[in-house]
């Protein structure tokens, strides 16, 4: 479905429960989608939120548990957003993201991957609560975002994921309200893209190639590690592979 570049409006339960609907494009001029308005659609895989959107209502993805890839353009995400999208499993703000919303991400159970954009402020309370999966957050930001409450993520999450943040921004994190519950607080480049071997900004077939190449000369570090586990294996090989298959590739 295709919502056309005239319409600058969605209305409260416009699509609520629309479960045939897989795929949809949002129009560039629109400005507000209201509550609920595509909660329950569970055979939607898909969805960019474009930059003109300003105004976001409560639960408009709640429980769409097919839903696999968001893309957000804007700088805001609602309350209850995605509550319940058992689908998802990475999930990245861009860097004008100011604004992530209470219980946005809440009961996502297959997330595992999550990386916040360098404008990230606020992270509203409970926004990641009830995702235990999680493995990775990554914090882009020199300045630790205010979390609003302790339960932003797990307990969980706070004892066995891992926290990359910055180069030289230890110190903030651990002196702010409640990143220093992270046990596994990690400096990085986060400039670094894992698997471009070749530094051109990309992920292509000539990067895997480089990557077995460093890999065979005993070499390699940087965006070399495309796992993240602080060595060079057949494992980052095959991620990468991975990356390049399901699209993911820059």
């Amino acid at each position: 479905m295709i919502i056309p570049n005239s319409v600058t409006s969605i209305g409260e339960r416009a699509f609520n429960g629309c479960n045939m609907l897989e795929t949809i494009t949002l129009g560039k001029n629109l400005v507000s989608i209201g509550q609920s308005a595509f909660s329950n659609c569970r055979s939607l895989k898909s969805v960019t939120i474009p930059k003109s959107v300003t105004s976001l209502g409560s639960w408009i993805f709640t429980g769409c548990t097919g839903l696999t890839e968001v893309k957000f353009e804007n700088n805001i995400i609602g309350s209850y957003m995605f509550d319940g999208c058992t689908g998802l499993t990475d999930v990245e703000t861009p860097d004008n993201m100011t604004k992530i919303g209470t219980y946005a991400f809440r009961n996502c159970s297959g997330l595992k991957t999550v990386t916040l954009g360098r404008g990230l402020t606020t992270l509203g309370g409970d926004a990641f609560n009830g995702c235990n999966a999680i493995e990775t957050v990554i914090s882009r930001s020199e300045i630790a975002p205010s979390m609003s409450g302790v339960n932003c993520f797990t307990s969980t999450v706070y004892n066995n994921a891992t926290l990359y943040i910055p180069i030289g921004a230890t110190e903030d994190y651990q002196l702010t309200d409640y990143w220093y519950k992270f046990v596994n607080m990690v400096e990085k480049d986060l400039d670094v893209i894992p698997g471009d071997v070749d530094g051109d900004g990309m992920l292509t077939i000539s990067d895997v190639t480089d990557l077995i190449d460093l890999l065979l000369s005993g070499g390699g570090a940087g965006s070399a590690d495309v796992d993240g586990d602080g060595n060079v294996t057949i494992a980052d090989v095959t991620e990468l592979i991975d990356k390049l298959l399901s699209g993911n590739g820059n």
